[in-house]
């Protein structure tokens, strides 16, 4: 029997069609959501932006960096076809945290804002707050919401700042910056923002906290203020993780990496690991790829 070029035609089609679907369904399963708790340490350079994927697969992003490389760490952390974020936390209003959220907010469907009411002049800013009134994105600020919870046994308390910062003269907006605290199976994680150690000492004095931490997210990029000795032995965190640019301002310090290594903390720091992914399972047990 002879075959017509015709259909010889139909029969590649279907082939290529058989194989593109099988492409598309292996991606799809592969990109799936695990049940896992997953935490990101992007690569933005000299900045910072966190992002969580709790087991019940809600999603929150502390920070956005410097520029719109965080979008290159929230294509490796979500499935292709997701362009939603329950979630979207602001700690401080500085660059190098804020500019990466202003495309963050026009690309994916934002969910909620949480942040601090302290002002800010500078243009990223004042394009933020446009952004959030334009899209209508509801805001909570830190001092009035104690906890998140993830879902599936995942929970972030906020621990800082509890106070109105509208009114106030802040001579430094690193310690404007949000705390969390995020605990999920015995492993938790302490998000400092730029918290440097003169308002650490306020957190100290706090004996309602319990700061202790199986990771700790270096405040500043690990400058040389980075650090309270009494903050550090109290969290006595196992990993230290650092935001931080290549050759940058002289991040991070070497008076915080030594008292890192005579606590004998693994460090792990974005300029040298790259992206750093933590994933933690039901029965406690994590591990860092």
């Amino acid at each position: 029997m002879k075959t017509t070029s015709h259909s010889m035609g139909k029969k590649r089609l279907f082939l290529g069609f058989l194989f593109v679907t099988a492409i598309l369904t292996w991606s799809i399963f592969f990109a799936w959501p695990t049940k896992n708790l997953s935490v990101y340490l992007c690569d933005v350079g000299q900045g910072d932006a966190i992002f969580i994927n709790s087991p019940s697969g809600f999603q929150m992003l502390i920070d956005g960096g410097p520029s719109n490389k965080v979008l290159e760490c929230l294509k490796e952390a979500m499935p292709f076809w997701d362009r939603s974020i329950n979630l979207v936390v602001s700690t401080h209003p500085h660059a190098d945290h804020l500019t990466g959220l202003l495309e963050v907010v026009k690309r994916y469907n934002v969910g909620q804002i949480l942040s601090t009411d302290v002002v800010h002049t500078s243009p990223e800013f004042m394009e933020w707050l446009k952004l959030i009134q334009e899209k209508k994105i509801p805001m909570e600020l830190s001092k009035d919401v104690k906890a998140i919870d993830l879902g599936d046994g995942a929970k972030a308390d906020v621990l800082y700042p509890k106070e109105s910062l509208k009114d106030k003269k802040i001579e430094n907006l690193n310690n404007a910056s949000v705390v969390l605290k995020l605990d999920y199976s015995g492993v938790s994680f302490l998000f400092m923002g730029d918290l440097e150690k003169e308002q650490q000492k306020r957190l100290l004095n706090s004996y309602l906290l319990n700061l202790k931490s199986t990771f700790l997210k270096v405040p500043h990029h690990g400058s040389k203020d980075a650090l309270d000795d009494k903050f550090l032995e109290l969290v006595s965190p196992k990993v230290a993780l650092i935001s931080v640019g290549k050759n940058n301002y002289g991040h991070p310090a070497e008076i915080t990496l030594k008292k890192l290594q005579n606590k004998e903390v693994e460090i792990k720091r974005t300029d040298k690991d790259g992206t750093v992914k933590v994933e933690v399972e039901k029965d406690g047990k994590w591990r860092i790829e």
